[in-house]
């Protein structure tokens, strides 16, 4: 739209509005007037990292704006709300969980174990429960639904025992069902849930042969149809992962052993379930978290019994809120219970060799080993002789990937510059220099492992050395040379480039320099451009944009310039390129 001419469009937009009371107000459906530009999403910046341009194109959303209060007005709210309008009933009833005074902590996980809404959950909490391999239950999944239907089949049975009400016994439960998939968020593991519920549902009430294959394929299938693009999703194949490993291996697992009492039978049964579902999502997850939770079975055997108690006491609440007494003494039991299931994560966090990290493996290696898992368990459980040689065949293949990848790494040497902040000298398998560029600090260790981390652990880093340049200006050890602004690794020089190096140009040899942007009083002339000549540049995010087209226009044909913005630099075996040329 612009002052003369406006352009009907159809599509999706990611908006970001600044968080003031107006926008803290707004509703789902809500329909808005904006002012602001739209630019295109960032793709993947730096090696191995998280796509999240290509994420948020698989739900056909390319285009992102944001709007501050003034960019923006409020233009009306629709009678009729689309099936989104479900998060108000979900916000209603976090506020009235809320209003109990339950600490923010354990608010934050009953949040996302009851109501599917995770983004309260710190930092710490979140690296505790995924390092013991219990993150599953901090979003609303195939098991929430399940325990609902465990809920109310055996309700609806002795209320309506009789055949002459099976339609409300089977539109009942089913619509409970819906309804709380909608609260939640309709995510793909609870759809894929709640529909094969419901084919059970109106299975066993018709007394309809129920085959459990079947019914996932005809849920899949469904799903599909709706939306294909949900096949890449993660939760979509996680979910279907674990309960055809589940349905495929528990029995099987189970039979191996044979407990003596009820106790021990119940417990065998929930260690197989989780194995069986450890087993078949295997290598998925090891694919995308590059770790693997050595404790799963300890932290299965303690949360899963914990978070089921949680959302029966949680449901309760919300049933019996409007009881003073009843609704104040169930919240603070249900916070009880939350605050003893995250004590117990933490804690199963830190106990020693909690958590396997720095598994790196590519796609054809994740199907390499889902075939040796099907191979091997077709042997060991269904005694099929003939399949022990391609299992036997595929882990030799396996091992001669990794080994081929091990030996290339460990003859690479590579300087690897990140696109917003960070210089990184990857010298050997086993050892990072880190360094910081002038004038920043060292960020968190979420948001390095968030960039970072997935690239080094498939070259195969161990430990990493933390260095702030601005700080310590000289500084030396087997790795590299700081005397700043200039730092030698190994054969290579790199010049800082600031308002008071410039003017030392004349007396350094470099072979890279970095121009970060950060000090403004930096500027160029003709005199100062010959000594780029020939030499490789690297411009930070903040260079000003008039001081890099001054740059491009007197060196592009002498020097090789590489934004940062546009995504990471690495420097390998004396070729430097972006990083997607070395894919």
């Amino acid at each position: 739209m612009n002052d003369e001419n406006t352009h009907r469009s159809l599509g999706h937009l990611l908006v970001y509005l600044k968080k003031d009371l107006s926008s803290l107000n707004l509703q789902v459906d809500d329909e808005l007037w904006m002012s602001s530009g739209l630019t295109a999403i960032a793709g993947q910046k730096n090696p191995e990292e998280f796509d999240y341009a290509n994420y948020q194109s698989h739900h056909h959303i390319y285009l992102q704006s944001y709007a501050d209060s003034s960019q923006w007005k409020f233009s009306k709210r629709p009678k009729h709300h689309s099936s989104l309008a479900c998060s108000s009933c979900r916000e209603y009833l976090l506020d009235i969980l809320k209003s109990n005074d339950i600490e923010e902590r354990e608010y934050a996980v009953l949040s996302a174990l009851v109501l599917g809404k995770s983004t309260g959950i710190d930092a710490e909490l979140m690296s505790a429960y995924a390092g013991v391999g219990a993150v599953h239950v901090l979003a609303v999944s195939g098991l929430h639904v399940a325990l609902i239907y465990v809920l109310l089949a055996p309700l609806m049975k002795k209320l309506l025992h009789s055949n002459k009400w099976r339609l409300i016994k089977t539109i009942i439960p089913t619509i409970l069902l819906w309804t709380y998939a909608g609260i939640t968020g309709f995510s793909p593991s609870v759809l894929r849930a709640a529909l094969m519920f419901s084919f059970f549902i109106i299975a066993d009430n018709y007394q309809k042969q129920n085959n459990i294959y079947n019914t996932m394929s005809a849920s899949a299938l469904v799903l599909l149809l709706y939306n294909p693009m949900m096949l890449l999703e993660l939760g979509f194949q996680l979910s279907y992962l674990a309960v055809l490993g589940i349905v495929v291996l528990q029995q099987k697992i189970a039979s191996l052993f044979y407990p003596g009492n009820k106790l021990l039978i119940w417990a065998w049964k929930l260690t197989a379930v989780s194995i069986a579902a450890q087993i078949a999502t295997f290598p998925i997850t090891i694919y995308y978290f590059h770790q693997f939770p050595n404790y799963f079975l300890l932290s299965n055997f303690l949360v899963i019994p914990l978070s089921t108690l949680i959302l029966y006491v949680s449901l309760s609440f919300f049933a019996f809120s409007w009881i003073p007494v009843a609704g104040n003494f169930l919240a603070h039991l249900s916070a009880f219970l939350t605050r003893v299931m995250n004590d117990l994560m933490i804690w199963m966090n830190e106990l020693p060799e909690s958590v396997t990290n720095g598994i790196s493996i590519s796609l054809p290696e994740a199907i390499c080993i889902s075939g040796m898992i099907v191979f091997f368990t077709t042997w060991l459980f269904w005694k099929r002789s003939g399949a022990i040689l391609p299992a036997l065949a595929l882990t030799l293949i396996l091992a001669f990937a990794q080994v081929n990848e091990k030996l290339h790494i460990g003859h690479q040497e590579n300087l690897f510059s990140q696109h917003a902040r960070w210089l990184v000298h990857l010298g050997n398998l086993f050892r990072s220099g880190f360094y910081d560029r002038p004038g920043e600090t060292v960020m968190d260790d979420r948001s390095r492992k968030f960039h970072l981390q997935s690239y080094w652990d498939k070259m195969g880093v161990e430990e990493v050395d933390f260095l702030a340049i601005d700080s310590l200006k000289r500084f030396s050890n087997k790795y590299c040379r700081l005397d700043y602004p200039l730092m030698q690794i190994g054969d290579t020089k790199i010049l800082f480039v600031d308002a008071t190096s410039i003017q030392q140009m004349s007396e350094i040899e470099f072979d890279f320099c970095l121009i970060d942007g950060a000090d403004r009083k930096l500027f160029f002339n003709d005199s100062t451009m010959k000594y780029f000549e020939g030499k490789t540049i690297l411009l930070g995010e903040k260079v000003r944009t008039g001081m890099k087209q001054y740059l491009w226009k007197h060196l592009s044909e002498n020097a090789h310039i590489f934004n940062l913005g546009d995504g990471a630099v690495i420097c390998r075996n004396g070729m430097t390129a972006h990083f997607s040329l070395w894919r």
